[in-house]
């Protein structure tokens, strides 16, 4: 399919070559000013052939706008209902041109949601669906980047959960390649918790799948936190971190 495209391409240039070199031939009469311009109506479109087969390579072997080096993500609890979601990525830029990044999220929980970050001092105003809990706002980053380079975003929603509906677990939707995800959870307001589970489906499954097990991960009685590194991270998958709901009572 790919290769028939291709070839289509190719015609639909090689035509409107034609076409131009038709026109050269009739308004110039001089046949050394109508090679000349051929000339360079035909390098102008190989040029752009070249770049279109160069890009359409970038295209093909980077398919995303970024790849992330590092993903850490925190999830802090003053209490069930008072929560601080924070994300820090390190990302190298896999297109040509990149100057912001959108975040897109799903929250279980229902009630106020307010955006900031370090990097950026103009107000960030997200997109709240009170039904289905997506959260989407665009992210600035502090200077536009380029293919190749290596950037940073931060932020932190500050939550309240009014309605009482957050489910006690921190999941990640790995959309594209990552070399490592760090998850913590810290719960201020508790003394002490049984182990939570470390476990992974693919992204398009349904919850009510069984999940696949990776490890139990221990609750840090001195820091009050779960906290755990990914490294063998997979694209596609959704890599969860979950707590018994009777110990975060």
């Amino acid at each position: 399919m790919a290769k028939t495209q291709d070839w289509g391409t190719i015609g639909t240039i090689a035509s409107i070559l034609g076409f131009l070199a038709s026109i050269i031939m009739i308004f110039f009469t001089d046949f050394k000013v109508a090679a000349l311009v051929s000339l360079l109506v035909a390098e102008t479109a190989i040029v752009g052939v070249v770049w279109f087969y160069a890009k359409r390579r970038a295209s093909l072997s980077h398919p995303f706008e970024r790849e992330d080096i590092l993903n850490h993500v925190c999830y802090r609890f003053e209490s069930l209902t008072k929560i601080s979601y924070e994300v820090t990525e390190i990302f190298r830029v896999t297109q040509s041109h990149l100057d912001n990044v959108a975040i897109e999220l799903t929250w279980s929980g229902r009630g106020k949601v307010h955006v900031e970050t370090c990097l950026h001092k103009g107000e960030i105003q997200p997109i709240v669906d009170g039904q289905t809990g997506k959260i989407q706002f665009s992210l600035p980053l502090t200077e536009p980047k380029r293919f190749g380079d290596t950037a940073m975003t931060h932020y932190r929603l500050e939550l309240e959960d009014e309605g009482h509906q957050n489910v006690p677990q921190l999941s990640k939707n790995v959309k594209r390649p990552c070399q490592m995800v760090i998850f913590e959870v810290q719960l201020n307001f508790l003394q002490n918790c049984s182990d939570a589970k470390l476990t992974w489906r693919e992204r398009d499954d349904s919850e009510l799948g069984q999940p696949h097990f990776i490890k139990n991960v221990p609750f840090d009685k001195a820091s009050k936190t779960f906290r755990v590194a990914i490294t063998d991270v997979c694209v596609g998958r959704k890599y969860q971190l979950r707590w018994e709901p009777s110990e975060s009572a």
